[in-house]
């Protein structure tokens, strides 16, 4: 697993797809959450539905290494310690 977290427009989401394309990785991005599920950061999410979208990405992440992904790219954005340490 690789865990990606910055600023935003610093090129994770350019590395994740390279990553994708040249390795095979498989890409959980929360902002890619948030939108399946209608929500747009730039509206302001709210902290109990990024709650919810941390939770899916979890799951997402352990259904990928439960069923054998090499890798397994986060492309997170300002991820706090907090919430990388969750990753592990």
């Amino acid at each position: 697993m690789i865990l990606l977290c910055g600023y935003s427009f610093s090129g994770k989401s350019t590395l994740a797809a390279a990553l994708r394309d040249r390795c095979g990785a498989v890409v959980v991005c929360p902002d890619e959450i948030n939108a399946r599920r209608g929500l747009w950061g730039g509206d302001g999410v709210p902290d109990h539905e990024w709650a919810r979208t941390l939770e899916l990405a979890h799951a997402e992440l352990s259904a990928h290494l439960g069923r054998g992904a090499p890798l397994v790219v986060i492309d997170d954005t300002g991820c706090y310690r907090w919430l990388r340490d969750g990753y592990r």
